[in-house]
């Protein structure tokens, strides 16, 4: 049994300003609006595809980054391409300064 009935819904859309992590209030975080926790939680674990970090790290953030399949996937194959060069290198020096042929 409801006392009162409300003229506007009970959560409007609100513009975060605080960042209560970092030390910049100005930077706007995220809109909190009329969802459900489930629904919010829900869609924080799908990150928009395509994303690149180029954050600068702060001597404040104390946190552990984690690194995506996809982002250690294209760690892994640049590693591999390095390896490869290098030993492509190796070789081609190895025959710049080997001993000449006897004749």
């Amino acid at each position: 049994m409801l006392l009162f009935e409300l003229d506007q819904p009970a959560f409007t859309q609100v513009s975060a300003r605080v960042d209560m992590m970092s030390k910049n209030p100005d930077v706007p975080t995220r809109e909190v609006g009329n969802k459900s926790p489930v629904e919010s939680h829900a869609e924080d674990k799908d990150p928009p595809e395509n994303i690149q970090d180029t954050s600068a790290a702060m001597k404040t953030d104390t946190r552990k980054t984690r690194l995506t399949l996809e982002q250690i996937s294209k760690l892994r194959k640049l590693s591999d391409l390095k390896a490869a060069e290098y030993q492509s290198s190796i070789k081609e020096i190895r025959r710049q300064f080997a001993p000449a042929p006897a004749a």
